[in-house]
């Protein structure tokens, strides 16, 4: 995914989760979708929103990358090693 997509991300579990981000202010925002970013942009950004929703249905808690991961079909996971996207 693009790092415009993962800010989009970051946007949806903020949609989710608004007490999460409330306090952050921009450049700490910023930072964190940086960060996410450099772990999530081998994964397709529709596969992530689906294994966000299903991680949403599930937990009460916001997700960390690991759960984005963990929630990701496997099959389409790594956009280097299948070619899909």
């Amino acid at each position: 995914m693009s790092k415009k997509e993962t800010a989009k991300l970051m946007k949806l579990i903020n949609d989710f989760y608004p007490k999460h981000f409330k306090d952050m202010i921009e450049e700490d925002m910023l930072s964190v979708i940086g960060a996410w970013h450099s772990v999530l942009d081998d994964i397709d950004y529709d596969k992530a929103v689906k294994g966000l929703m299903h991680f949403v249905k599930e937990s009460s808690y916001p997700p960390t990358v690991a759960d984005i991961r963990a929630n990701v079909e496997p099959e389409y996971r790594y956009l280097s090693d299948t070619g899909r996207g």
